[in-house]
Order: structure tokens, then sequence, then C-alpha cells
């Protein structure tokens, strides 16, 4: 991953999220006619069988236009998971390490603090922060 992936003069804002192997990232950009809109990026290091590390991410853009149902469909499916097990179903406050490290290869190296985003950081972002 290009570090000028996580470097771009089009960001407004960001926030960053660790989450155990996932990092997650939520960037409001700038469009070349003043919108804005908002990027998801879910960011895990994989060690594949040869001790060989790589970073997989996966991305999702959101318009202005699609805000509200966004959000409405996610709080729509978080409803249903806590309605199915339990009100304080995910509501318990995880606590992750600061770094992950693959304990099958514990001597491989971290990835370089230079290809992580170094932008906000927040654990209390909400989607009616949209």
């Amino acid at each position: 991953m290009a570090k000028d992936d996580f470097e771009r003069k089009d960001d407004i804002y960001s926030s960053k999220l660790k989450a155990g192997k996932r990092t997650y990232y939520f960037d409001v950009k700038e469009t070349r006619n003043g919108e804005y809109y908002l990027t998801m990026a879910e960011v895990m290091k994989k060690t594949d069988g040869n001790g060989h590390s790589s970073l997989i991410r996966h991305k999702i853009f959101l318009y202005k236009e699609d805000f509200n149902a966004f959000a409405d469909g996610l709080q729509d499916a978080i409803d249903y998971v806590r309605n199915a097990k339990g009100e304080d179903y995910g509501t318990e406050g995880r606590v992750y390490d600061e770094e992950w490290h693959d304990e099958a290869k514990p001597e491989q190296a971290q990835p370089d603090e230079a290809s992580e985003k170094p932008k906000g950081y927040s654990s209390d972002f909400s989607f009616d922060d949209l």
C-alpha cells in the first residue's frame, strides 16, 4: 500500500479506529466541485504460510445523498442483532492492544508506522456525526 494512499490533499477530516487485527479509517474528502463524501476503509494484516506479511484493504465510498439511508440501514442491522442477542450485545467496550502481533510468527516485523495514517484517532465514532 503506497504512502500516498493515506496522505491525500483532499482529506478534510480523518479518524482511525484500531480493533484487534483490523484498523478502520473514516475519512471525509472533498470533490473538485466542493462536495464532501465519506470513505471508510478496513485494513487487515495477513501472513501467509511462508511468513510473508501483506496488508489487505477494503474501502467503501459514501456520498452525501446516501448518508441518511446508510445510517438508517446500519442502525436497523445493529438493532436486529441487539434484539436477537440482547440489548447489551456489542456494548461491552472491547479493549484491544495498541498493536496486533502475529503470534504464529513473533519475529515478523510490524507494519511500518509511516504506512499508517498519522491523523486523528477516535473510538467514539457515531453515524449521527455524519
